[in-house]
């Protein structure tokens, strides 16, 4: 046994010599012994029930978020789960626009546009100006700058496949120029809006990437609304449902018929309607009723999605193309610079603190007064006669 040192070691205490010849073997054996604490030995990975629960569990994890899919970890974010970063969306979408630009050189089928399939094709496709028609997008353009954007699937009651959402986008960012001053987005047909996804295209999924390439469509074409320029109004005529209640929500505007019905009935089949919950969250601004609307999956009528904040305006159904014209031949005869930094302050607005929105928006109403349309307006008021808008 090695040698110990004295520090903090007990020596036991010298008893009298009459005690000590009258000691037992029962005392000696309660006498204090120090000895060495032995090395533990290391366990061999993946022996013993802990070792196999380690093993279970990296199976998982693998089999749920594979290698090559973990190469940006964000903070604070569930294990096991992962959005890709910003720089690898613009490496996807180069990646997606040099293969749509080979394709397109190399006459890749019949119609380069229907062969290539995401962000590639949705590239290609926006390259036809007003009067794009694809096979599932249709738009169109009158002498005020309005564009009207119809999803045609009437038969289908207008459901988003991957396909409608990657030409949904393109068309609203086709729509970001000069000459668009307010973007219509309508269902085709008076049964639906539009009643969601496309569940046999959704059940056909067999990978992880697939999914998250479904549902990613959503959120492009929310953000699409969003980033652009031109004020969004929703015409919302029948059904409203899932990803179709979410990007109606998410419009600027969203003119409801009296027939309408607002829902997200994703519960029922044992999904979440995880995306459009955030516009639909902006919109209202409470927590109770997004969890009351995910959680139970109820529809509600128009009048009620008004109370709620979901619609801007509800009325009859024999005259909200007239209310919907009206509403877009109004935006159109406005500043459309005046409008366009309104609508991404008051976006931008809303992820601010109190006293960082204040001087955030005093720096924007300086920033709205040194236009030329800002002078025009004025000249044009004092004038007495209508304001000529350059956009700028």
């Amino acid at each position: 046994m090695p040698r110990l040192p004295h520090h903090g070691v007990r020596t036991p205490r010298r008893l009298p010599e009459g005690r000590q010849a009258g000691r037992t073997r029962r005392s000696r054996a309660r006498r204090l012994r120090v000895v060495p604490r032995p090395r533990r030995r290391p366990r061999e990975a993946g022996r013993g029930a802990r070792g196999h629960d380690r093993l279970a569990h990296r199976q998982v994890r693998l089999l749920r978020d594979p290698p090559d899919l973990r190469k940006l970890p964000r903070s604070g974010q569930r294990p096991g789960l992962r959005v890709r970063g910003g720089e690898e969306d613009r490496g996807a979408e180069a990646r997606d626009e040099a293969a749509g630009r080979d394709a397109a050189d190399a006459g890749l089928g019949r119609d380069p546009e229907r062969d290539l399939g995401g962000l590639a094709g949705a590239r290609l496709r926006a390259r036809r100006r007003p009067g794009l028609s694809v096979a599932n997008v249709r738009s169109d353009d009158d002498a005020r700058g309005v564009r009207t954007i119809t999803i045609d699937r009437e038969s289908r009651r207008n459901a988003l496949d991957r396909a409608t959402l990657d030409e949904l986008e393109a068309a609203l960012r086709d729509a970001a120029s000069p000459g668009v001053r307010v973007v219509v987005l309508r269902g085709a047909g008076t049964q639906a809006f539009s009643a969601g996804a496309d569940l046999k295209e959704l059940l056909a999924h067999e990978t992880l990437d697939d999914r998250r390439r479904h549902f990613d469509g959503v959120a492009r074409v929310i953000r699409a609304m969003h980033e652009l320029p031109a004020p969004v109004v929703a015409r919302v005529q029948g059904f409203a449902l899932a990803g179709g209640c979410g990007v109606a929500v998410a419009a600027d505007f969203t003119i409801a018929a009296e027939s309408a019905v607002f829902g997200l009935p994703e519960i029922g089949i044992g999904l979440l309607p995880m995306v459009v919950s955030a516009p639909i969250l902006r919109a209202t601004g409470s927590r109770k009723v997004v969890l009351d609307l995910v959680l139970s999956g109820r529809r509600v009528g128009a009048e009620e999605a008004l109370r709620l904040g979901l619609a801007s305006r509800v009325v009859p159904d024999a005259r909200l193309d007239a209310e919907v014209d009206e509403l877009a031949g109004q935006l159109a005869s406005l500043s459309p610079a005046a409008l366009r930094l309104g609508k991404e302050a008051i976006y931008a607005m809303a992820e601010m603190e109190y006293g960082a929105a204040l001087r955030y928006l005093r720096e924007m109403i300086v920033l709205t007064a040194t236009t030329e349309d800002a002078r025009e307006g004025i000249s044009a008021f004092f004038e007495k006669r209508e304001p000529r808008w350059t956009g700028r």
